[in-house]
């Protein structure tokens, strides 16, 4: 092969790189950006503005860690309290040390989802962590003392263990002897 020709390739694959690199770099742009606006929906409490972003972000970017947290966070805020279940779990996979709270916020993604044991599982590794802080935390949006936090752990917790015991546990759901079996 001649010197030309092997200036061409290099050129060639240079210049594809060049432009690969610069696609995703405006696709990491266009993630940041959007990233941005759905935090500030996210700040002034418009969950479904930013649950939009925030899936629109994730088009681009899917594996981006904050953006599954936050879009986890905002569905836990909507109705749509049962979505959040699957960006939690990707970020734990990702980073279990994402955030402190992420044992919390799993813990309610399974109780939205009517798994109770697996519920009853992240409050006491919620619960176990947060024992012996003081201090303020800021869980969604609101800022509350470390006590209170336990208090509500301490809730949930009751909670799940009574819907375990009146539902008996994850095999049988409310409304279960009710449904057809087509």
């Amino acid at each position: 092969m001649s010197n030309i020709h092997r200036y061409r390739l290099f050129g060639f694959a240079l210049l594809s790189f060049w432009l690969h690199m610069g696609i995703a770099l405006g696709q990491s742009e266009e993630a940041r950006k959007l990233m941005r606006e759905a935090d500030n929906y996210f700040k002034v409490r418009e969950y479904l503005n930013a649950i939009e972003l925030y899936e629109k972000a994730l088009a681009i970017e899917p594996e981006d860690i904050r953006a599954n947290f936050q879009v986890a966070l905002s569905y836990l805020r909507s109705l749509d309290k049962v979505k959040a279940l699957a960006p939690l779990q990707k970020v734990q996979g990702q980073n279990p040390n994402h955030s402190p709270l992420l044992e919390f916020y799993l813990a309610e993604a399974f109780k939205y989802q009517n798994l109770p044991d697996e519920a009853i599982y992240y409050y006491e590794a919620s619960r176990e962590k947060f024992a012996s802080r003081t201090g303020k935390i800021t869980i969604y949006n609101d800022e509350i003392s470390i006590s209170d936090f336990l208090a509500l752990i301490a809730q949930r917790l009751r909670e799940a263990k009574f819907g375990t015991r009146f539902f008996g546990g994850p095999h049988q759901r409310p409304g279960a002897q009710y449904r057809r079996s087509d």
